[in-house]
């Protein structure tokens, strides 16, 4: 066999056998992207009827977790977090849709929404910089959108 054809052969497995191994490490870091979970939380006002009454509605500020990955993750809290790294739960005004914890596939949603009270003496009030959500044994955090800064809720103990 000439010696130009070796080479060529050569360079063409060469090139076969790289092509081979980007293609596989594409495909590996896909597999790995799909398989792990994705929930993003975005925080947001909104206005809600109470359970079971007809009436004025009530303002609240929202925490939407939403699963932008491609498993089934359960959703089982959420929080609140302090500048100082306090991290506390509070119970809940309204869970759409339903009670937690809640099962989300792939582009589902669950809104926990809290009441938002103008009422409060500022000696009664915290200032939150971050809303958490507990879901499939994790904490995903999102900042307080600016439009809602400083978020200010009810300090209902003593401390902190």
């Amino acid at each position: 066999m000439p010696d130009w054809l070796t080479i060529v052969l050569a360079s063409l497995g060469g090139a076969l056998t790289l092509y081979g191994a980007i293609l596989s490490t594409a495909l590996a870091l896909r597999q790995w992207r799909r398989d792990k979970p994705d929930l993003r939380i975005e925080c947001l006002h909104s206005y809600r009827l109470p359970p079971g009454e007809a009436g004025e509605p009530v303002l609240c500020f929202t925490i939407e977790a939403r699963n932008h990955g491609f498993r089934p993750i359960e959703v089982q809290g959420a929080g609140f977090l302090r500048d100082d790294g306090y991290a506390f739960e509070l119970p809940a005004f309204e869970v759409d849709p339903g009670p937690l914890p809640r099962l989300r596939g792939d582009g589902e949603s669950v809104r926990i929404h809290y009441h938002k009270r103008r009422d409060i003496p500022p000696g009664r009030t915290m200032a939150i910089v971050r809303v958490y959500v507990r879901a499939g044994g994790d904490r995903y955090e999102a900042e307080v959108p600016e439009g809602l800064r400083p978020l200010e809720i009810e300090r209902r103990w003593p401390y902190g």
